[in-house]
């Protein structure tokens, strides 16, 4: 409900906004509190987080990898995690740094990170670190893919 009632909040006190960048403060302000139970503070700021505008400008090519994946996971391994889909990947691998440091084994998640890294199967010191980065990487990105070039009255891009 806090995103919810910032999202109306700023609805109402701004009258005309750009609702595609809204509805994404709104999307991904939520799975930032879902995931790291924080927010990217866009609902309050009204302006883009610099790591989520970032994944904002490579969505066109994360939809490319939908039907080649290997093309994705490509780009962000060369050259030497410079390119801006593995700088985005590598900000979130940082937020699950810092939940895995955080973490305390029998303590009651308080987000999905948190759920992730205390499964008596998978969490925290039964897999690779890698593995708990890929979990983060794909709940944001499953979180926070929603269409964002919208279309122009005639269906074009």
């Amino acid at each position: 409900m806090q995103c919810i009632d910032a999202f109306l909040g700023q609805l109402r006190e701004r009258g005309t906004v750009d609702m595609n960048d809204w509805a994404l403060f709104l999307t991904f302000d939520s799975m930032g509190l879902s995931v790291f139970n924080q927010t990217y503070g866009m609902l309050k700021t009204g302006e883009w987080h610099p790591e989520v505008y970032k994944q904002k400008k490579n969505m066109s090519f994360l939809e490319l990898g939908l039907t080649v994946p290997w093309l994705v996971r490509m780009k962000a391994d060369i050259p030497k995690r410079t390119t801006s889909v593995s700088r985005v990947l590598s900000w979130y691998y940082e937020q699950m740094d810092k939940k895995i440091a955080e973490f305390t084994a029998g303590k009651e998640p308080t987000d999905f990170a948190a759920m992730l890294l205390a499964d008596k199967n998978y969490g925290y010191g039964k897999m690779h670190i890698d593995a708990h980065h890929d979990d983060c990487r794909l709940i944001i990105l499953a979180g926070g893919f929603v269409p964002i070039r919208s279309r122009n009255s005639y269906g074009r891009r």
